[in-house]
């Protein structure tokens, strides 16, 4: 039941994400924190599971300079790895 209810939230966070930068405000989904912490400074129940958070703001500047993407030999591929796709 937890992978399902996890799953299904990150879902919703993606969602929010996508709304939310459509707006113009920045965010970046957290794991890796101590949920007891969380649930002690907000007050939430134990009985309730924290799988992740979701902080929203606005970036002062761009942590590292955009590198660009992938060129599309690298990252598509005709029937097989390594086999180039021919556009």
């Amino acid at each position: 039941m937890e992978a399902w209810v996890n799953r299904h939230v990150m879902l919703a966070v993606a969602h929010l994400m996508i709304v939310a930068k459509s707006f113009g405000v920045d965010s970046c989904p957290m794991e890796g924190f101590a949920g007891d912490q969380i649930k002690a400074a907000f007050g939430i129940p134990e009985t309730v599971d924290v799988c992740c958070l979701l902080p929203l703001g606005y970036a002062a500047e761009p942590s590292k300079a955009y590198g660009g993407r992938f060129p599309l030999e690298q990252v598509f591929f005709s029937n097989e790895y390594g086999q180039p796709l021919q556009l």
